[in-house]
């Protein structure tokens, strides 16, 4: 068997998506010459890259660790991670060190403008005219969305009536009929956008135009209507065969899903403070220091089943975070990584072998809320 060893690398963007590891540049004595890797045997100044660690585990599985920036912390993580090769060789039990903090991406304070996604076609607005001119409007009309609403509300608000900006051909807002709004719906069609994103969009580009006094502009024989799905409760055969295949940690989390019936974003913010174990409750708060926010701003209150609250309590007493319940690799609110994407495969392999039903995935609360009674 190969020695295990730990390399420091650095991995660059050379762009198209491509991200390679280049070896680091290390002297003698185990410093790191910062920003310098060497790519194709000569060493070069990145200062774009990241460090990682390039390990095996105990089975030859090769492991690529997220370690920072700064050269004295990759050093040191480096050490930390040869001690726990040494102690697995000799048969003591492997801790992993903590992990390297991963910084955070921060929108910006307002969206871009909107003005390089006017139509080339639009003629230039008059500046001494009394007009509301459509692409100064569209970014008064975002940047109303970041102070009295959200930054993700008013990038959402951007990229929406960016793409009507890029079919309209005219200079102001007052111009705007049903032509306009029949060329953005078909816009939208084009690129192949479900009935319920279009129907959406056209939400938001009336509330534009509504804000400006600018009433039945988007008229409703112009929107489609997206047809209305039914709820269905999954048996509890269904869901036995998804535990059968989970591992432990999926399997107390999709219990937990089922078990409460909690939007998924309130699942990804769940936090230990929100538990009570002495009633069996559980707290849904919103975390604004993480940025998250309730739905329709409704606190409110949730029974446990008592199979679940047993297992959180001994979750609990071996915990590995003081605050989040479940977590993502980089020790952060779980995000994407909190496992209903897992499960909504799992569900569907599990229609399709089974060739009785139609394979469907649970997309809304209220699905996971069905399962709940039958299996909590």
């Amino acid at each position: 068997m190969h020695q295990r060893t730990v390399s420091i690398m650095l991995r660059v963007n050379e762009g198209h998506g491509n991200q390679p590891y280049y070896q680091a540049v290390v002297a003698a004595n185990g410093s790191i010459k910062p920003s310098y890797a060497l790519i194709r045997g000569k060493p070069v100044c990145r200062q774009d890259g990241v460090y990682y660690l390039r390990y095996r585990d105990k089975t030859g599985k090769r492991h690529y660790q997220f370690a920072g920036t700064d050269p004295k912390q990759v050093r040191v993580m480096q050490l930390q991670r040869q001690h726990v090769i040494a102690g697995e060789e000799m048969g003591l039990p492997a801790v992993d060190p903590p992990p390297a903090a991963r910084p955070k991406k921060v929108l910006a304070l307002e969206p871009p403008s909107v003005a390089p996604l006017v139509n080339p076609q639009a003629p230039p607005a008059d500046a001494s005219s009394n007009r509301l001119a459509m692409a100064p409007t569209v970014d008064k009309f975002v940047r109303e969305m970041t102070a009295i609403r959200s930054r993700g509300r008013a990038y959402g608000c951007r990229l929406q009536l960016g793409l009507f900006l890029k079919t309209f051909k005219k200079a102001y807002l007052d111009e705007i009929d049903d032509d306009d709004v029949i060329a953005y719906v078909a816009k939208l069609r084009e690129r192949n956008l479900s009935l319920r994103t279009i129907a959406n969009y056209c939400a938001t580009l009336n509330a534009f135009l509504r804000r400006y006094d600018y009433k039945d502009r988007v008229k409703k024989r112009f929107v489609p209507k997206p047809t209305e799905k039914k709820v269905c409760a999954y048996s509890a055969a269904d869901l036995k065969a998804i535990f059968k295949s989970a591992t432990p940690e999926e399997e107390i989390l999709f219990r937990f899903f089922l078990g409460i019936g909690m939007r998924e974003r309130e699942v990804m913010f769940a936090a230990w403070r929100d538990l009570e174990f002495e009633r069996g409750l559980f707290h849904v708060t919103e975390k604004l220091d993480a940025g998250f926010t309730i739905k329709d701003k409704e606190e409110r209150l949730i029974p446990i089943p008592s199979g679940l609250l047993a297992q959180l309590k001994k979750r609990y007493q071996k915990r590995t975070h003081e605050r989040w319940i479940w977590l993502s690799r980089s020790e952060e609110p779980a995000g994407k990584t909190c496992g209903l994407p897992r499960f909504h495969r799992m569900l569907r392999s599990e229609m399709l072998r089974r060739k009785g039903r139609c394979a469907r995935t649970p997309n809304r609360r209220s699905e996971t809320e069905a399962g709940t009674d039958q299996h909590g």
